[in-house]
This record gives structure tokens, sequence and C-alpha cells, in this order.
């Protein structure tokens, strides 16, 4: 949404939008009934309510489009408050100072570092990058996009 953004009830102030349903394997979502049409028991949810259960969600693009401007460890306390154990980490320049205190936070609240949005290119914010990773004893995905253009390569 743009514009006058819809915030529901408890979010604090963050745009809606921000959580990503990390797309976990699908097998478990097969089978002889279409998904919407699985029955399910009081004891045992049903395939669509396993696929979008929080333990299935990561928190995305928190740090930059976020309308309140929050330390690390009031992000962490955040995705705390909401069960969101799983986090894939976004910034802007503002944020680099903060890489650091934002990955011991994390990583002191046991949070799942899914992904870290990294540079196109292997320059200096991109090697503070590495080099965060590397003293904070952290392994992610590194999530690097192109710009758009056709690939050089059949693949």
């Amino acid at each position: 949404m743009h514009g006058a953004e819809w915030r529901p009830a408890g979010t604090m102030g963050l745009v809606a939008g921000w959580l990503l349903v990390w797309c976990l394997p699908l097998c478990g979502l097969t089978g002889s009934q279409p998904v919407g049409m699985a029955t399910a028991t009081a004891a045992e949810p049903g395939p669509v309510a396993r696929f979008f259960a929080v333990d299935r969600l990561a928190a995305w693009c928190i740090v930059p489009f976020d309308d309140q401007v929050r330390s690390p460890a009031e992000r962490v306390a955040l995705l705390g408050r909401l069960g969101i154990g799983r986090y894939a980490y976004d910034y802007r320049a503002e944020h680099v100072p903060q890489f650091d205190d934002e990955m011991r936070a994390v990583k002191g609240a046991g949070i799942d570092l899914v992904g870290w949005w990294f540079p196109g290119v292997l320059n200096d914010e991109a090697r503070t990058i590495l080099g965060v990773l590397e003293r904070q004893g952290i392994r992610t995905s590194l999530w690097v996009t192109g710009g758009g253009g056709p690939t050089a390569t059949p693949e």
C-alpha cells in the first residue's frame, strides 16, 4: 500500500506489509486433497494453517521501512513481542554503524537471521557486512539483486 498506510492494531507504527511469508518447502502441502479443501482437527491444524504459522514467517525490511527510529535492541524486542523468530536484515546507509549491535541483539535473542540484503558489488559496504558476519560468527544467505537487465548467460 502506498500513501495512507493501514496499520493493524498492535504494530506500534510499523507500516503494513513488512512481514515476508518465508516460503519453506511446499512438500507438506501436497496430498490427495487440494490445499484449501484439507480438513483439520483442533489438535492438528490443516496444511494452510501450518503454511502460514508464525514460525514460518520472517520479518523483512523492518529497518528501512519502520516509521519509528528504533535501536537494534528495540527491533529485536518488537520481534519477540510479535512472536517472530526469523529475520531478513535490510538497511540504509545510516544503519551501517549499527551492524555489529544489530547482530549482537539478533544472536542474543536467538533470532534466526535468514538473510542479509547485500550490495551488488564487492565494495567497502559489502566488505563491512562480511566482516560483521565473521566477527559475530553468523552464517546466513546474502540476498543480492541484479540491475534488472538481461542475463549474460542462458541459465
